[in-house]
């Protein structure tokens, strides 16, 4: 009586240690790789204390994986942008080199500047519909549209009236992100749109011909 026997398994029994000392069943005689031995109170111990340990370590490893787990997904959470409000242009970077290198006339490019852009946006989630309304001294002009993320191409008109298309817009952690194409003459751009400083920006880049510019708008309503 009290004399233990390890049970080996030959491959470990689902949801239990692979640990010869993790299946002792309790029988007469004590069977350890093929020889019998008497229990002693030490060899007791030690089977005990390996039970233990093993116990120990499958919890302990499970609940670091399960936190690891919990801490990536809360951090990969990022709270999106919206950009719904009506937005009036305050400033242009690098406005004249852009549309110098865009063809449009030194003489456009530099009249460019009297010109005042007005965005009224309503963005729900995936899409948005705006109303852009350009303001310069001969006049006004205003054009409405309608972006769906993920549209492979979506047909639009620059401030001085070329088609152009915005292409797979898409958020890029807290930035929309598309490809931005001129039609004719052709020129293969980027934008990015996000908001800095309690300012939308629209962040333009030409990659072929290294110029970018910057519009930034301030939000009035």
């Amino acid at each position: 009586p009290g004399i233990a026997r390890a049970s080996v398994p030959p491959y470990p029994t689902r949801g239990m240690s692979s640990c010869p000392a993790m299946h002792l069943q309790w029988t007469s005689p004590l069977v350890w790789r093929g020889r019998r031995r008497a229990a002693t109170p030490a060899l007791t111990a030690v089977m005990m204390a390996l039970m233990l340990c093993g116990w120990y370590l499958t919890n302990r490893v499970g609940s670091a994986l399960a936190y690891t787990r919990v801490t990536t997904s809360s951090s990969a959470r990022v709270r999106l942008p919206n950009f719904s409000g009506v937005w009036r242009s305050v400033r242009t970077e690098n406005l004249i080199d852009f549309m110098l290198a865009t063809d449009y006339s030194s003489m456009m490019a530099n009249a460019a500047f009297a010109t005042r852009i007005t965005q009224t946006i309503d963005h729900r989630g995936d899409h948005w519909e705006w109303t852009v309304e350009v303001t310069h001294p001969m006049g006004s002009q205003s054009r409405k549209g309608l972006v769906v993320f993920g549209t492979p191409e979506i047909p639009l008109k620059d401030d001085g009236g070329r088609d152009m298309l915005l292409m797979n817009p898409r958020w890029n952690n807290t930035v929309i992100t598309a490809g931005l194409m001129y039609v004719k003459p052709r020129h293969d751009m980027h934008i990015d749109r996000y908001l800095e400083d309690a300012h939308m920006v629209e962040h333009m880049r030409y990659p072929a011909k290294s110029v970018e510019m910057r519009r930034i708008f301030k939000k009035i309503g």
